[in-house]
């Protein structure tokens, strides 16, 4: 009977143990989702730079100190987060790549990759990557790396302005970014099959030109790979804006969505590849999504791809005149012009008055006399 009790209380003791785990797993899947709705995705590293998994979250404003120091330079202040481990100091990476990607709120984007970090919530948005740049910068005066930072909405057609000698025959204009599109032998359409998606959406054709101008991009540093087999190492920045179009305009649950979503997961994945080689396998390749929120609304800009059907006068970005400013305008031009005429016309007849047609010079005079 004791035994039969004993055993009893084990079993509760058992199934109590397993509701607590239950409920703490319930409870932390819970927290970070709530908290973590963004991730930071290491999608390639060389062997020199590891990760450690089990890091935890991120804040957004440490990943470009924890990208300056896999380079080997000092980061901008001390960096709480652990998930960057000590390697090779004598090896450090030839280049770092991030991507930047706006995605809608709960968005699954899940790209291959060797980690990933949910950022924290309280801290998010996009990654700058100025004092990273500043950094190579100023460590390499003399030297000339490829710097890219090509974060606002459309920034990606000013790179031949910016590389002439590296990227100069990549497309500068819509047209000629739409005409390697349909025609491209490499065109980015012909290499990914979407059926839902067509370019003659904005917000479609928005997703595959920056998916486009990325793959440019990249050809044309390989076609130049004597820019980049140097000692200096690069920083580039990117940042894609039309995932979230196609969300907006379509869902975020929407076949377009989901559909667009797997072709940049699929592009993410031989960009990296791309960059890996280009680099002999030593670069480090990053994407982070993120969501817009209002305070950090600042960095968009216009879309050059985005255009409206109907423009009306609040879209249009134009000074807005109000309904009397040709009546105030009117009335402060002619009086100026008045008050300078009436000006001119006194100091000109005070300086050619006779003296003796003035009581002022006549009482002078006689006051003279008098002395």
């Amino acid at each position: 009977m004791t035994h039969m009790t004993d055993r009893n209380r084990s079993q509760e003791k058992m199934a109590v143990a397993k509701i607590r785990f239950l409920v703490c797993g319930f409870l932390a899947i819970f927290i970070s989702s709530g908290l973590c709705e963004n991730t930071l995705f290491v999608l390639n590293a060389p062997k020199s730079v590891q990760f450690d998994s089990n890091a935890g979250p991120i804040n957004v404003d440490e990943i470009q100190d924890v990208l300056t120091l896999s380079l080997g330079l000092s980061p901008s202040k001390d960096v709480k987060w652990s998930g960057l481990l000590a390697g090779n100091l004598f090896k450090r990476p030839k280049s770092s790549v991030l991507i930047n990607i706006e995605s809608n709120e709960g968005s699954a984007l899940n790209p291959k990759h060797l980690a990933s970090f949910p950022i924290a919530k309280e801290a998010i948005g996009f990654v700058e990557t100025n004092y990273l740049m500043s950094s190579i910068s100023t460590s390499f005066p003399t030297q000339e790396p490829i710097l890219i930072d090509a974060a606002i909405d459309g920034q990606l057609f000013s790179l031949g302005s910016q590389y002439p000698n590296v990227f100069g025959n990549t497309p500068d204009s819509l047209d000629a970014l739409l005409h390697s599109l349909v025609h491209g032998e490499n065109s980015i359409i012909h290499n990914y099959e979407a059926l839902s998606l067509n370019i003659s959406k904005s917000s479609h054709l928005q997703f595959f030109s920056e998916l486009q101008m990325l793959q440019n991009a990249l050809e044309a540093l390989t076609k130049n790979k004597a820019v980049v087999d140097d000692n200096v190492p690069d920083s580039m920045s990117f940042t894609l804006y039309g995932l979230r179009a196609i969300q907006l305009q379509h869902g975020p649950k929407s076949t377009e969505a989901k559909e667009a979503s797997a072709v940049l997961e699929s592009f993410l994945s031989q960009l990296s590849s791309g960059f890996m080689k280009l680099y002999d396998n030593n670069a480090v390749v990053m994407a982070v999504t993120t969501q817009r929120l209002p305070h950090f609304e600042h960095r968009m800009g216009r879309s050059i791809l985005a255009t409206d059907e109907n423009p009306t006068k609040d879209s249009l970005n134009v000074f807005q005149r109000s309904e009397e400013f040709s009546a105030i305008f009117n009335i402060i031009l002619w009086l100026s012009v008045i008050l300078v005429l009436v000006v001119y016309a006194t100091a000109y007849g005070m300086w050619y008055m006779d003296p003796g047609d003035t009581i002022i010079y006549r009482m002078t005079s006689q006051r003279i006399k008098m002395d």
